[in-house]
Order: structure tokens, then sequence, then C-alpha cells
């Protein structure tokens, strides 16, 4: 059977007419990004390189700001959440997360992503800019981990128009009593306006997680964000900065710790939490928290004869720690530091319908675990990954855009470990490990003549080393309330895949389908055992990572239909199967098949109507409409019960959402009040963790206020 994965394109602008050569008036283009396009919705469209653009717009960053990335990003087609609860929410892309989805923001990879599925990326839910989502050869740049694809956010350009900008939101919302707000300022340094600066800083508080009829206890949150941007840019020159800090402290819910078996079964049982909770914001044990440091820079250079070259380097500092439900002591049972290099030189060249792109780089990386430590989750390691690859693209009227793209990796990998309690002359125990694989990927995109149809064909071959968490991870994880077993004897994934896409974009009507299957050998995913651990903390639900064989495949649609003038009809589909090959059964942890209904009105008021218009009087408002199917696909015994899980798979759910949106004139502020779960519907989701002790947030009702000091494209 062939392997036929999707990528669809709601695009009809081909890149060869905007990216043929590497310098914009005299200026260098960053390589990774060809073109800014206007704010409009968030739509998939067609890129240079073949990449696959999803962009988040100012309407939609309205209506989710404030909420975790992985939710705002989850209206895309074949895109869902894995969560734990609360802020510890990562995006799940065609049934793959964790280490197979690199997430970038301006070029750095987010390393906190090594210490485990229940860490969510460290993003401030207002950072502004583009999310691109790269698959096949395009997500070949960055390396093993974007096996199931890239998602990079770049921020917006620094604005080139002589004058400062400044611009502010807040949003609040009901359920957990949230509070947020936002604060962008930007403008020049000198006259002629080669010195650019940047600043935005967040902050945003939360209490306790309502759910229908009841609280979640400890849930809230506190989370602060604050990114400076300094770029000097002149002629064929361009250098910039950027450096950021992200701080959360996410309360976890203690009705998932029980003290025997039997509390924990019934804590299983239970339709209702058995830990109570009320309407507060304040946060106790058990509780994690993070610190992200990253900095930035990128220096590029265009050439006369139409080449760019360009030096990246980043440095990112993570710390997590982990205060548990049954301790005393001041200082944290976990506390993990994570600190990462990267760096790499890439040189573009265009000519005619030729575009090359090589690269070479460096990425080393070093884990401990710091004095505090009571329990060691992970061990201490260092990863050094050597790379390089060649990409190189040609398109044509006949035959259309061809991608092709060859890298090879080399990861070597040492594992240094002394128990808790040691003395200082006590043995370490040392583990090292060297893998080296040459990854594969090929797109072809082609537009049937005299028609609206685009075809999209992708295919790869790639691999991904196990990670630290996979192979060693030993003991209680907090964000999930489990405890997980590392396997030392797993081996690199290694997958071939195949990708088909069709789309029809027109003026009134756009049409999306994919249809894919990959395969992956030794494919690693955390298997639940068959009976919880019993610990001299309390009894946990325990998991253990293995590496078996699979097959995953994914369907997804969306149409979009244009009614008169402002009114739109918008429907989706997403569709995965995993199938787990040498048991021959199903894989646990994949999506449940969704579909959504949409009905969304945007009226543009002409100037005269704008003079009149009041600032209350809506411009634009809708209705979703999204239905979860039961997941059924999950590993059965001979009556049809779960093998391997703690609690059956929930029950299907529906969910109705409303919004409703307007502007003062002059567009300077922008309103927008939304009301998720309208229905207050009780339910679980498979792909939360939580799930296994509690119900999913009720209704809740949102206020988003935004502020523009000037109006801009790009702002």
């Amino acid at each position: 059977m062939l392997h036929l994965i999707g990528a669809i394109l709601l695009s009809s602008h081909p890149w060869l007419t905007q990216d043929m050569d590497s310098t914009l008036n005299g200026q260098p283009l960053d390589s990774s990004r060809s073109l800014q396009l206007p704010t409009v919705e968030i739509i998939n469209q067609v890129l240079g390189q073949g990449s696959e653009y999803a962009r988040l717009s100012a309407a939609k960053a309205l209506e989710h700001s404030g909420q975790p990335l992985a939710r705002q990003l989850e209206t895309l087609p074949g895109l869902s959440v894995l969560s734990a609860g609360g802020q510890l929410a990562k995006p799940v892309l065609n049934g793959l997360h964790s280490q197979r989805i690199l997430i970038l923001q301006d070029g750095v990879r987010l390393e906190g992503q090594a210490w485990g599925s229940d860490h969510a990326p460290e993003i401030d839910p207002f950072q502004e800019g583009d999310w691109t989502l790269l698959q096949a050869a395009s997500s070949l740049r960055y390396g093993p981990e974007a096996l199931g694809g890239v998602l990079d956010q770049q921020a917006s350009p620094l604005l080139q128009h002589g004058h400062w900008d400044a611009h502010a939101s807040t949003v609040g919302m009901t359920n957990n009593g949230l509070i947020g707000a936002h604060l962008r300022l930007q403008g020049p340094l000198d006259r002629r306006g080669r010195w650019q600066v940047r600043w935005q800083g967040s902050g945003q508080k939360s209490g306790n997680v309502r759910i229908p009829g009841a609280y979640l206890a400890n849930t809230g949150h506190r989370e602060h964000s604050s990114t400076l941007e300094l770029q000097y840019q002149h002629r064929r020159w361009l250098i910039h900065h950027s450096l950021r800090i992200f701080q959360l402290r996410q309360g976890l819910y203690p009705g998932a710790h029980a003290e025997n078996t039997l509390d924990l079964q019934n804590a299983f049982n239970s339709p209702w939490p058995l830990w109570p909770g009320s309407r507060s914001d304040q946060l106790d044990r058990p509780f994690q928290e993070v610190r992200h440091y990253q900095y930035s820079l990128r220096l590029q250079r265009g050439h006369s004869n139409g080449g760019l070259s360009q030096i990246r380097y980043g440095y990112q500092d993570n710390q997590r720690q982990e205060w548990d439900n049954r301790s005393f002591l001041p200082l944290p049972e976990m506390a993990l530091a994570l600190g990462t290099h990267n760096a790499s030189y890439t040189y573009t060249h265009t000519r005619g319908a030729w575009r090359w792109e090589q690269a070479a780089g460096l990425l080393f990386q070093q884990n401990v675990n710091q004095a505090s430590n009571a329990r060691q989750f992970i061990r201490n390691y260092q990863s050094v990954n050597t790379y390089a690859y060649s990409m190189m693209t040609w398109a044509n009227r006949t035959w259309g855009q061809h991608e092709w793209a060859l890298r090879y990796d080399q990861v070597g990998f040492d594992t240094y470990y002394r128990p808790p309690g040691s003395a200082t002359n006590d043995p370490v125990t040392r583990d090292g490990r060297n893998f080296r694989r040459w990854s594969a990927a090929w797109t072809w995109l082609w537009t049937i003549p005299g028609t609206a149809w685009q075809c999209r064909v992708n295919a790869g071959s790639g691999w991904r080393p196990p990670s630290a968490n996979e192979l060693y991870a030993n003991g209680l994880h907090q964000g999930m309330a489990a405890l997980e077993q590392g396997n030392p004897y797993l081996v690199p994934e290694q997958t071939q895949m195949i990708n088909l896409g069709l789309e029809w974009k027109d003026k009134n009507l756009e049409f999306y389908s994919q249809v894919g299957l990959r395969s992956i050998r030794d494919y690693i995913f955390l298997e639940p055992l068959a009976t919880p651990a019993i610990t001299i903390n309390g009894v946990y639900p325990q998991f253990a990572f293995v590496g078996r064989d699979a097959g995953l495949r994914h369907w997804n649609n969306r149409l979009l239909h244009r009614v008169g003038q402002a009114w739109k009809l918008s429907f989706s589909t997403a569709l995965v199967r995993g199938r787990d090959q040498e048991q021959q059964e199903w894989l646990v942890w994949m999506p449940a098949d969704r579909w959504s209904l949409g009905l969304h009105h945007h009226a543009t008021p002409t100037n005269k109507a704008s003079r009149t218009r009041s600032f209350w009087v809506p411009n634009q408002g809708g209705l979703e409409f999204q239905r979860v199917a039961h997941q059924s696909r999950v590993p059965l015994d001979s009556l049809g019960l779960p093998t391997v899980d703690y609690a059956p798979a929930p029950p299907g759910y529906s969910l109705l959402r409303l919004y409703l949106g307007g502007q003062l004139q002059g567009g300077h502020v922008h309103w927008m009040i939304s009301m998720d779960n309208a229905l207050n519907t009780r339910y679980r989701d498979y792909m939360n963790r939580l799930r296994y002790f509690a119900d999913e947030p009720g209704l809740n009702l949102s206020f988003r206020l935004q502020y523009h000091l000037h109006r801009h494209p790009t702002s």
C-alpha cells in the first residue's frame, strides 16, 4: 500500500515570483522566510522551499490571546492538543508530538521538550509573529527531532516607518479568574533608522479552574515574559540580537496523588473530583516552576552575485523545579538545568529557476540535576550534534516546483549518574552512545494548467534518536502525577513517508484536503503498565517507554465558503489512525476523530460608516460547533475492555463557541467577547492526562481589548 500524506495549500502564489533574489531594495532577507503576507485569517500558504505556512492573524490572535500556544493553534487542520491540565499543553500534529514536533522561536529551538510530554513550550501566549508549519524537505534544516514537522515562530519585521509605535492588550476570563496584559514598544534609535529596537512584556495570573459543578483545587498559574530585540540594518548587512525571559509557576491538581490503591481506584471511578476546591488563586504544593532564558544572534550579508550568507548563534538556559505534595522541605524535590548552544552557517544562492542552500552547524547540550534534587527523574547528560544539509529548489511553469533536501547528523550522547544520597567518592555510572544517520526528502508542487487546482506530493525518509527521558526516566513525574520508566535498550526511530495533497481556491470557495500514511520502525511511546506503583509517597499510575514498529495515517479536510460580502461558512475534519504493527492493535495516545462547523460574519465599514459607528457596535462575530468522537481505537482484550489503560477512553463530546467583536473609529482599538463551552458541557478529552481524575473546564466568558497607537500593515 502506498504511503500517502497530505500537505495542502491555501494560496495561489508560487514562491518563484516572490523569492528570486536574496536581497530586496539592497536589504538582505532571512532565507527561512520568503515573503510577508497581509494578516487576514488563519490559513495555510505555500511559501518558498515548499513549506506550509500557518498564519495567526491579528483577528484570530485577539480571539485566543492569553491561551497556551497549543490552544491557539488547535484550529489549524491536523493540529490537536496533548495536555496535563492548566497551561501544560503542547501541539499534536497528525498524531505526533513532543520530541517529534520541533518548536522554533526566531530560528532557535526550544529544548525544554527533552524533559517530557508534560512540559509545555516556553512561549509567551501574547507573543506576536507568524507561525510557519514546515514538513518534509523544509523541515530537514532543523534536525532529527523535526521528524513530524516544525512549528516556527518568526517575529514580525521591525517597522521602518521612522517613528515610535506602541501596542497594548489585555484579557480577562471568568472560568479561572485569569487577568493578563501585554505591552509592546518599538521604534528607531537613530535618524537614519539603521538601529531599531523592540521591547514587549506580558504577565498573567489565574486561579482554580472551574469544571461544571466544581472547582479543581490548586490549578491556577502565574506567568511572566519579556523580550528585547535590537537590530542594525545597512545596505547588505543585517545584525539582529534577541533576548527572551519566560517564567511560569503552575499549580498541579493534588487529587491525582493518592495515599493507597483504594483511593486511586476511587479517584478513577468518581465522576466528581475527590479533592475539594474553591474559587481561589492561591498556589500550594504540588506545583511546577519553569524559567527560560534565551539569547539569539543573526548576522547576515547579501552578496552581489545573488547569494546570502547567514551566521546564527543561539543559547538558552532552561530550569525546571517541582515541589512534591507530601514534603515539608523548603527546597524543590526535583531541580533540573538544561543549557544549549547552537551555532550554524548557511549560504543561499539563487540563479534563474534554481535555488541552492547549504549549511553546517553544531549543537551542544548539557543537563544537570541541581544540588537540591531529592530525586533524579532524568540523568545528567551531555549531547553533541554536528550536522550538515543541502537543499535545492527548481521551479517551472510546466513542471511546477520541486525541492530536494539531504541531511547528515552525528549525535554523541553521554550520561553520568550517581544516586541521590551518594557520597562524593562513590562511583559514577556512565553510559555513552553515538548515532549517525542520513535524512532525505522531496517536495513537488504542481498547478493543473487552466484550473484553480493545486497538487502537492511530499516524500521522505528520516530518523530520530531516543531522548534522555525515553532512555533513563525513572521516578515520579509531578506534572503527570505518574511514575515513568525509561528503556535503555531503545534504538533510533526510522520513518518513511510520502504525502499527497489537493486544494482549490477561488473568490468564493476554498477547499483543502490531505491524506497520508507514515511508517515508523521502532516507534517510541509511553505505554501504561498493568498495575499502579506503590511508593512511600503514595500510589501512582505508572508508564514505561517501549519501541515497536508502527503505522500512522491521517486525513484532514477544510472547506471555506463565502456567502455574500460578509458571511463565511467553514467546515473541517481531522482523522488519525495509529497502529502497533508488532502487537497488531491500536496505539495509545492517538487523537480521536473530530470535525467542526462554523458561521462567521465580518463587515468592513466604509469610511463614512466608520466615522459614525459607535465603539460598542460589533462588526464581526460568529459561532463554531465542534464534535469530538469517542476514541474507540484503543488496545482491547477479549471482553472489549482496555488492556493497557487505567480508565476507559471517555465518551465523545460536543462544544459550542460564540464570539463578538468590534473596533473604535480609526481602527486603533479592538474589542472581543467570546464564550467557550457555551453550553457548560461536562466532558473529558482522551489526550488529557488529567482525564483520569477530572473533567475539562466548563463555561468560560472572555473579554479582550487591544490598542494600536499607529496602524501599520505588519503591526
